[in-house]
């Protein structure tokens, strides 16, 4: 395959992109792909998502994510959550 890639879908139906592919796409664990349909094949996307009235810039966002990787601690389900998180050090 030329420009293509196997990938086996597991039984609960996902698939794992091919290395090559998610650096292609900057992936990191944990990213968002957004998937569309395109004729009779899919099309991938690399997306960020951000919740409305955003104020964050790139650069504050990644130094989020950076402490969120160090940390390791417990998912949040809201933005409040995971601020209250890194206040309590938990």
């Amino acid at each position: 395959m030329e420009n293509g890639f196997l990938a086996t879908l597991s039984p609960k139906g996902q698939l794992t992109l091919p290395k090559e592919i998610r650096k292609d796409l900057r992936l990191e664990k944990g990213g968002t792909v957004l998937v569309e349909k395109a004729g009779a094949g899919v099309l991938l996307r690399s997306v960020e998502i951000r919740p409305r009235g955003d104020d964050f810039d790139d650069q504050e966002w990644e130094a989020l994510r950076k402490i969120a990787r160090e940390k390791k601690g417990r998912p949040q389900k809201t933005v409040k959550g995971f601020l209250k998180s890194l206040e309590s050090g938990k």
